[in-house]
């Protein structure tokens, strides 16, 4: 499936119209058609898709029109009735905000909203078509539309990269844009250059612990300080965490991702209309939104992955015989750390796991101790296998906590020998852990 996205710059019966022209891209000529994306459409027709975006200022000239709805996908099937006759096949209708003055009307809107929109937009799209080519053609429209629709194609690249991220590209995106038309010159064929174009993301959080505080209305603060606290255990590598705590479904993810996006179109749709003034309100800041936008889509990815590792049934194994030294080698030393490039994390996890094994294996007593009963780890490091210094008044410390990939001598406990060695976190570790993760800016 192909996605191509273009800006109308004009509507049929006004003093201009769109030529009827040929179009020429590589050595394939595209023969009679008025819009460069209709001519990128009809090259693969049964697998292509065109979304005409509309700027509500096409219609300054009948306010009626206008003043009549109050939600731009009111308008969707308005303007595709009037641009159906400049279309040669099917496409998709979608208004977005206008701003500045056309004639006597005045079109009031943030520049940073209508990224938005056309961003989530995309997302929505992407969602639903699972493309594997996303074109934005930007040869018509005017200058302040076509830049919003770049921006927004960049963030959304970014989106994507992270709602994918470690898998292999599987999505090729593209800018189109067409030779100059000139009228009088309707008999020669114009080209539409296509460019590939990428963008780079990588494993950091878009959110940081002080935005918490600062989310849009609405949102859903405690996933996403559980996404903090996931994220935070992979990236300062604290994997037991993960199955002490849990994490969130993908599949709620997912869900989750479209109950924004679906906020975000239908809050940045509204409109209100008096005198002459057609003013959208601003009812979140872009920047937030978007970052909510690429969290979860990173907070997804992750959490298919450690379904993936983990498995369903990761919490019980916790709770009833820990986890092992194995699986931990397995899962994400070799495994979910390789996923995500976090080569560093693999080294310093394994190193711990090793020398926890040697400490226990140097002592008799302490392995014999482990043999029979969950044990604090100290006593494999100190030789003491009384309980006096991991006792109830003991205070962890946030930096061995850090320094030991989330091992800290007194809140694991672990079971067993060898590669068998089973480990748990103490009760009651959930606020040194938390506080410990979110007091660290995952994107320093």
């Amino acid at each position: 499936m192909r996605l191509i996205y273009q800006v109308a710059g004009r509507l049929p019966g006004g003093s201009e119209d769109y030529s009827i022209i040929d179009y020429r891209v590589g050595d394939k000529v595209l023969r009679d058609f008025r819009i460069s994306s209709d001519a990128l459409r009809s090259m693969e027709p049964d697998d292509s898709r065109v979304v005409i975006l509309f700027p509500i200022s096409l219609l300054y000239r009948e306010f009626d029109v206008v003043e009549k709805w109050g939600h731009l996908q009111d308008l969707e099937e308005e303007f595709a009735s009037r641009f159906d006759e400049y279309m040669k096949g099917p496409f998709d209708s979608f208004v977005i905000q206008s701003m500045g003055k056309y004639g006597d009307v005045e079109f009031r809107s943030d520049y940073d909203l209508i990224v938005l929109r056309i961003m989530s937009r995309m997302i929505r799209d992407y969602l639903e078509y699972n493309p594997n080519e996303v074109v934005v053609d930007v040869s018509t429209g005017l200058n302040v539309n076509v830049s919003a629709l770049l921006e927004a194609f960049r963030y959304f690249l970014i989106w994507v990269k992270l709602y994918t991220y470690g898998e292999e590209d599987s999505v090729h995106f593209y800018r189109a844009f067409s030779e100059l038309v000139m009228e009088g010159y309707d008999g020669r064929t114009y080209r539409i250059h296509i460019k590939g174009t990428g963008a780079k993301a990588f494993f950091l959080s878009p959110l940081n612990v002080p935005d918490l505080k600062d989310l849009p209305a609405g949102v859903n603060v405690s996933l996403l300080r559980r996404f903090l606290l996931v994220f935070t255990s992979l990236y300062r590598n604290a994997p037991l965490y993960i199955y002490h705590a849990g994490f969130d479904e993908s599949s709620l993810l997912l869900d989750e991702i479209k109950s924004v996006v679906g906020r975000v179109l239908s809050d940045t749709g509204a409109y209100s209309v008096r005198e002459g003034i057609v003013e959208f309100p601003v009812p979140f800041d872009r920047r937030k939104m978007t970052n909510v936008l690429l969290s979860l889509a990173l907070y997804r990815r992750i959490s298919g992955i450690l379904e993936e590792y983990l498995g369903e049934d990761y919490g019980d194994r916790y709770r009833k015989r820990g986890i092992s030294m194995k699986e931990l080698r397995e899962v994400f030393v070799e495994g979910i750390y390789q996923r995500f490039y976090l080569e560093m994390n693999a080294y310093l996890l394994s190193n711990e796991l090793e020398n926890i094994r040697e400490a226990v294996e140097r002592n008799r007593r302490v392995r014999t101790l482990y043999s029979r009963t969950f044990h604090p780890l100290s006593p494999a490091f100190t030789g003491d296998l009384s309980r006096n210094q991991c006792g109830a008044d003991y205070r962890p410390i946030a930096r061995n906590f850090l320094a030991h990939a989330g091992f800290e001598r007194c809140l694991i406990l672990a079971h067993g020998s060898g590669e068998n060695l089973r480990f748990r976190y103490r009760d009651g570790v959930e606020e040194f852990v938390e506080n410990t993760l979110l007091n660290i800016d995952p994107t320093f």
